[in-house]
């Protein structure tokens, strides 16, 4: 029997792959260019194990477009917690 955890990592790694050899080679297709973007990307968005991180990394592939707005949802999600730690501290100091 196949260990499908496994199965997971390696498609997720042939992925990331993939989606930094071609932001590499056709600039400005994607708004990351890096693997370890994608993976932030592809983590953020889907909030699960490997099996949702690969289905989100695959929706990249196929709909380049579909990175920005998942790029610009990381980036809001990400912003919201650090706007709100400097705020805090405005209000402090």
């Amino acid at each position: 029997m196949k260990d499908i955890s496994a199965e997971h990592a390696q498609r997720k790694e042939e992925l990331l792959a993939k989606l930094e050899e071609r932001a590499m080679a056709c600039p400005g297709l994607y708004p990351v260019r890096t693997r370890e973007d994608f993976l932030r990307l592809a983590i953020d968005h889907a909030k699960g194990g490997d099996e949702l991180v690969c289905q989100i990394l695959e929706e990249i592939w196929r709909r380049p477009d579909e990175a920005l707005q998942i790029n610009a949802q990381s980036l809001i999600r990400r912003g919201m917690g650090w706007g709100n730690e400097k705020k805090k501290k405005s209000l402090e100091g």
